[in-house]
């Protein structure tokens, strides 16, 4: 019974796909409009924030910068090997699963990042590249279970936490 649905289901999702092909070939101006509809409002909801980081990244500094990050293949190398050093650390699988929970929770509007340190009640100004200098310090550890107990300082109280724990626990 089972072998005999496999093919019928094969042939099922082929048909689908190629109606759905056909569908979007003929409605394709439609979506053209709607994406460019979306864009626009999605632009205008998100201006301040989307106008500081165009403009940074329009500015000639950062082209050069990005342009000239690892142009070498030896730096390339270098630098794809220190990723895959990094990424075998046992500590690292959990970074990154937390800041991915905390951009995605960000990003939902779950969690607002706000303008002033939680600790030292400073608002900092904007580094040159248009980003906060509020960052998400991840006080409680990356454990699962607190991925998202957080509390955001700014890049001086950052400094200062970091080598109270560096030297508590050296």
């Amino acid at each position: 019974m089972i072998k005999q649905t496999i093919p019928l289901l094969t042939k099922a999702i082929k048909a689908r796909r190629a109606y759905m092909q056909k569908w979007r070939d003929a409605h394709r101006a439609e979506y053209r409009e709607y994406d460019a509809a979306y864009k626009r409002t999605a632009r205008a909801e998100n201006k301040p924030s989307a106008e500081r980081i165009r403009a940074a990244k329009r500015s000639q500094s950062y082209r050069a910068k990005t342009n000239n990050a690892r142009a070498t293949p030896e730096q390339k190398a270098k630098a794809r090997a220190y990723v895959r050093e990094y990424r075998k650390r046992p500590l690292a699988k959990y970074k990154e699963a937390a800041r991915g929970a905390l951009g995605y929770a960000v990003a939902t509007g779950k969690i607002i990042r706000p303008d002033t340190c939680s600790l030292c009640h400073a608002n900092p100004e904007r580094s040159r590249s248009g980003r906060s200098l509020i960052r998400a310090d991840h006080w409680h550890g990356y454990a699962p279970a607190h991925h998202l107990y957080i509390q955001w300082i700014c890049a001086r109280c950052d400094g200062k936490t970091e080598r109270e724990r560096r030297a508590a626990s050296a």
